[in-house]
């Protein structure tokens, strides 16, 4: 298996509950063996599709971010 087949890179856009989503990615891949998990994800708490257009249509970045690496949290 080549270095690239261990590792998982994810990047999610939503709210608390992609935030939540990213422990149990972060699990299912470290139990499948990956060695290199790097997870990202932009949220608004509470936002639904709409609000993730209205962003995006009027340049927008009201979103908190997180990257995770080595599952240690990076802001």
């Amino acid at each position: 298996m080549s270095k690239y087949n261990k590792r998982l890179r994810v990047l999610s856009i939503g709210n608390s509950f992609s935030v939540d989503a990213m422990q149990y990615i972060y699990e299912i891949a470290k139990d499948l063996g990956l060695e290199e998990i790097i997870l990202g994800n932009l949220y608004i708490g509470g936002a639904s599709l709409d609000d993730h257009i209205f962003q995006i249509e009027n340049h927008l970045s009201d979103y908190l971010d997180f990257c995770s690496y080595k599952h240690k949290i990076i802001y």
